[in-house]
């Protein structure tokens, strides 16, 4: 099967023979530490769920004087978080906010 390269930074992809998964090499790409099927990746169609899942890390934090937890949604790229997907404040030159803004 002939890969397409990254659709998020234009490398060419590693095929992992025996997990039988296709990962990019490029260290600082939004995915680059994920490894996904090799049917999903040349779709260039992820669903908004599993796209979202690359892109950002999740993890649950306290916060206000309630102590009350939240999940907080960090950008793979940037660095940013918010309590939501969409309220990330990216910064400036962000590809991941790039990649958002063609697809929503």
């Amino acid at each position: 099967m002939k890969l397409l390269n990254c659709p998020f930074c234009g490398a060419r992809p590693v095929y992992d023979e025996e997990n039988q998964t296709v990962h990019c090499p490029t260290v600082d790409c939004a995915i680059g530490d994920f490894y996904i099927n090799p049917e999903e990746w040349n779709k260039r169609a992820l669903n908004n769920k599993l796209l979202l899942k690359y892109l950002f890390d999740t993890q649950t934090v306290y916060i206000g004087a309630e102590f009350d937890l939240v999940q907080e949604h960090i950008c793979r790229c940037c660095g940013r978080s918010g309590k939501k997907y969409s309220k990330v404040n990216h910064k400036r030159g962000c590809e991941v906010k790039k990649l958002l803004d063609l697809i929503y």
